[in-house]
């Protein structure tokens, strides 16, 4: 079944990052992608296109983390929201076309490649980063902001993956069920 995107919904999500930290995703959407701005599509090769994008994304939801930001022990448990400006995503995908028992042609993705930027800010709110001690969770959460490019390239590369693979996902489902005639508009 294809998943709608809007907003692109987790029930759980636990990932391990850099730091020995371990941060778990609940009850957690994002918002903005029904909204993103196809920079360019380019033909590069006979069945290889490069299609990069800008997203506007809002990201909220409960989480549960532990391990060491940097410096800073974490063992945190609260809300998250998570607003991410111009992010630029970048896919090069090779697509293959293929013939099904239906005798129809259908779109394959033979290989992707993706990458992405941080042309903006990306800004952190997330309640209670330290269990018990709110002033040194509002000093963690200064820092992140402060530093919040080196935040975000260190911690938040898997997060972004995570949503490319699922939405590459969805794409792969939508290739297989739609015959290329019905996807190409005229």
């Amino acid at each position: 079944m294809i998943q709608p995107y809007h907003p692109f919904e987790v029930d759980s999500l636990v990932l391990k990052l850099s730091g020995d930290i371990v941060i778990e995703f609940k009850e957690a959407y994002t918002k903005g992608l029904q909204k993103c701005i196809v920079d360019y599509v380019r033909q590069i090769e006979e069945e290889k296109f490069d299609v990069q994008f800008e997203c506007n994304l809002i990201s909220r939801g409960k989480y549960r983390s532990s391990g060491s930001l940097f410096t800073f022990p974490i063992n945190g448990e609260g809300q998250s929201t998570i607003k991410t400006r111009s992010l630029k995503i970048r896919c090069v995908l090779h697509l293959s076309s293929v013939t099904k028992a239906d005798g129809k042609n259908y779109v394959q993705i033979k290989n992707i490649k993706t990458t992405h930027t941080f042309g903006g800010r990306v800004f952190y709110n997330m309640t209670n980063l330290i269990k018990g001690n709110p002033e040194m969770s509002r000093t963690v959460l200064d820092f992140m902001n402060q530093n919040w490019q080196i935040v975000a390239e260190e911690f938040g590369s898997p997060i972004i993956e995570y949503c490319i693979n699922s939405i590459m996902d969805n794409l792969t489902k939508l290739f297989n069920a739609v015959p290329l005639c019905n996807l190409l508009v005229t």
